[in-house]
């Protein structure tokens, strides 16, 4: 099975094996492993499939300089850095807890989840959106069809499907950064749910294609992202670019 590289695990890798150089100190390390990664990414070749990552932002006046700092934010977990990108009066949720003093409290007090779920979003591409700003991951600003709730991004190249909830289970398909929608369930009880978590997998449906019926079979939770999961939005006021949204559900 094949996966994209990823920049941070990548760059946790290179510096795992410089940890024994002591001429640099451990922030410096952190950069340099860093920047190789994301040479390494760059230099590569693209992953494929409908909605892997894209980057189409570099052409926005000021985005690249804006997207190297929020980059290098999320890369150290830096809540000042971090905040200094983003509006004052930046949408966090759909509860009305909003605003800059709330995302300080959620990187500085909260648990490491947030950083964890900025790290991820900002490796999935960039999309320039058609109110002049941007939208990362690149796929939230593409037309997907399906239930928002039961939509999944398979984030990776051929990764199976398979049979059963098992890594030996025989592989039904494969798919490469495409949707698949999470198959219902039903309990002992008789409540249905949609692709519940078993030992870390999930059951999805792949589309029928070609008159041949849907492919129902199990794929490892990790590899699978929500079509609502956290997403940023960043817009430009007089040349100034900040954070204005940074929401998951809908």
């Amino acid at each position: 099975m094949m996966h994209p590289v990823r920049p941070l695990v990548l760059a946790l890798s290179l510096l795992a094996l410089a940890g024994c150089d002591r001429s640099n100190p451990p922030s410096e390390q952190v950069e340099q492993a860093v920047e190789k990664a994301v040479a390494v990414v760059e230099g590569g070749e693209a992953p494929s499939g409908p909605f892997a990552p894209r980057d189409e932002c570099g052409a926005l006046e000021g985005a690249q300089t804006f997207l190297n700092s929020l980059r290098s934010a999320v890369r150290l977990r830096d809540a000042d850095a971090l905040l200094a990108l983003a509006a004052d009066d930046i949408k966090l949720g759909f509860g009305g807890e909003d605003g800059a003093a709330n995302l300080r409290l959620a990187l500085v007090e909260g648990d490491a989840a947030l950083w964890d779920d900025l790290a991820e979003v900002v490796e999935l591409g960039c999309a320039a959106n058609a109110q002049g700003g941007l939208t990362m991951p690149w796929y939230f600003d593409q037309p997907i069809d399906g239930d928002p709730f039961e939509t999944m991004i398979v984030t990776g190249v051929d990764i199976p499907v398979r049979q059963a909830a098992q890594t030996g289970s025989p592989s039904l398909a494969t798919v490469s950064w495409d949707t698949v929608q999470l198959a219902p369930q039903e309990d002992a009880g008789g409540t249905v749910s949609f692709g519940g978590d078993i030992d870390g997998w999930r059951l999805v449906r792949l589309p029928a294609e070609d008159g041949v019926a849907p492919v129902e079979g199990y794929v490892r939770a990790e590899d699978l992202r929500s079509v609502v999961d956290y997403r940023l939005l960043a817009a430009s006021h007089n040349g100034r670019w900040q954070i204005v949204a940074l929401l998951a559900g809908d």
